[in-house]
């Protein structure tokens, strides 16, 4: 006869020594080595268009989710690490039976403002025991959509909680938030390397996280006088460059006499909310 536990305020399926050394062999054997190295970032100088950006939400719990098969049966196991502690928590949900031959999730769970559970997907660690880690971050994000729109149905009875991807925002989107947060840097390439800073606003409304921060771009010629193109360096417009003064005016139109693509520095200026070049 089954015993259960509490989890999400729902019931889980306690598991027995036996299917807990299974499920230990397992995530020994397959899914050891996709820890993240995270590191604080110093300088926007290391951040690319090559790089999404998520909101890292406070009040979260770091679960990973697991769809295997043992003994027969389709396990659905919900993985949370606490210091050495590792918690198991057998659930039910109505994945395709593709998945179960070995899929990991990578996620956080979070109750909403109307006191629903969600576990919200931040990574495709393992898909149908494909590993997923040498993937672009792009194709993990739209395989996501793919499970959870032909893969998955949702059952009000089975689950214990909702299931979402987490979202994430192009580089260049980073002047749309305008509160306060902390924020992290995936790479399109080497998922394992990923960067957090923290944004604060001034009084003026100002990020000064991008206060003073030093970018090399390429500046381009446009039809206009004086308006000067910055390209990030793989030649995708970023924004106009701020050319504040007329020794820069001069310095520019020296640098672009002969040459229309010039490798530049700018420093990003909270004043003009924009870059300028540095001479």
């Amino acid at each position: 006869m089954s015993s259960f536990i509490n989890f999400c305020e729902k019931k889980s399926i306690k598991l027995k020594s036996f299917e807990i050394n299974e499920i230990d062999h397992q995530l020994h054997k397959y899914y050891s080595s996709n820890e993240n190295n995270i590191y604080k970032l110093n300088n926007i100088q290391q951040i690319n268009s090559k790089y999404l950006l998520t909101i890292i939400k406070k009040n979260t719990y770091k679960f990973k989710l697991l769809l295997t098969k043992m003994f027969n049966k389709n396990y659905c196991i919900f993985i949370f690490q606490q210091n050495k502690n590792i918690y198991y928590f057998n659930i039910k949900f109505r994945f395709n039976e593709e998945l179960y031959n070995g899929t990991l999730f990578k996620g956080e769970m979070i109750k909403n403002k109307k006191g629903c559970w969600v576990y919200y997907i931040s990574d495709l660690l393992w898909y149908k025991n494909k590993f997923m880690q040498d993937q672009k971050f792009s194709y993990k994000l739209k395989t996501l959509s793919i499970i959870l729109k032909d893969e998955y149905t949702y059952d009000s009875f089975f689950n214990v909680c909702h299931i979402q991807i987490k979202s994430y925002f192009l580089f260049n989107h980073l002047h749309f938030i305008t509160s306060d947060c902390n924020i992290m840097f995936v790479p399109e390439y080497n998922n394992n390397n990923y960067f957090t800073t923290t944004i604060k606003f001034n009084k003026n409304n100002d990020k000064i996280f991008l206060e003073n921060q030093i970018k090399e771009f390429i500046i381009q010629k446009t039809n206009t006088v004086e308006v000067y193109n910055l390209l990030n360096l793989n030649n995708e417009f970023d924004s106009i460059a701020c050319i504040n003064s007329l020794k820069i005016s001069l310095f520019i139109r020296k640098l672009l006499k002969n040459n229309n693509n010039i490798k530049i520095k700018c420093k990003y200026n909270t004043f003009f909310k924009s870059w300028i070049p540095i001479i």
